[in-house]
């Protein structure tokens, strides 16, 4: 345990990573935001991350153990901050960001080598395990997801208003299916304008 980098490095890998997907994919940014730990006790997780059409939360977890005969990571999963997670009154996409990684010359590919679970999943994963405070996850475990897998849920809201307003023949099924992807916390705040134009002008 004592070769891995602390918990804050993965953070900033992760957080530089994920801002510049965004912007290399999506031609969008991606705003990162972080709470205190008195606030992290209250709301489990550590970052936040929104642009102009999506929003969600991570929970870092430093590596515990790396077996290198089986290639294989463990990370410990904390049930009470997992539990504070799922308890929130509002609802965001939150994940747990399992980075499998020791190298800091892997900085660049951070999220190549980050498996990710949604909190609401691994709760119920670990639903019928023992009861103690702390659960083990494996890095061979089934459940887990690549970055690829997680990005693919953002790719059809990469498309926000403002680049839609460029095709000139919009329709109403159009809105519709772009309104559908998006998070309900941005659905309630979204307004929608629509401007007909007069022949007579």
């Amino acid at each position: 345990m004592c070769g891995f980098p602390p918990e804050k490095y993965y953070e900033a890998c992760i957080t530089y990573n994920l801002v510049n997907e965004f912007k290399e994919r999506f031609e969008t940014k991606l705003y990162p935001f972080s709470i205190s730990q008195i606030e992290e006790r209250n709301k489990g997780y550590d970052f936040g991350y929104f642009n102009a059409s999506s929003a969600f939360f991570i929970q870092y977890k430093r590596p515990f153990l790396y077996d290198i005969n089986k290639g294989v990571y463990q990370w410990k999963i904390d049930r009470e901050q997992l539990k504070t997670i799922n308890s929130q009154s509002y609802y965001l996409q939150t994940y747990y960001a399992l980075p499998a990684f020791v190298s800091n010359k892997q900085w660049f590919e951070g999220l190549d080598h980050t498996y990710f679970i949604d909190a609401s999943k691994l709760q119920e994963y670990l639903i019928n395990k023992n009861g103690a405070k702390t659960s083990s996850i494996f890095s061979n475990n089934v459940i887990l997801r690549e970055w690829e897998t997680i990005l693919s849920k953002y790719t059809s809201r990469s498309k926000n208003l403002a680049s839609l307003s460029e095709v000139e023949d919009i329709t109403i099924e159009d809105l519709i299916l772009y309104a559908k992807d998006l998070e309900q916390n941005v659905k309630e705040s979204t307004w929608l304008y629509l401007l007909e134009e007069d022949d007579e002008f």
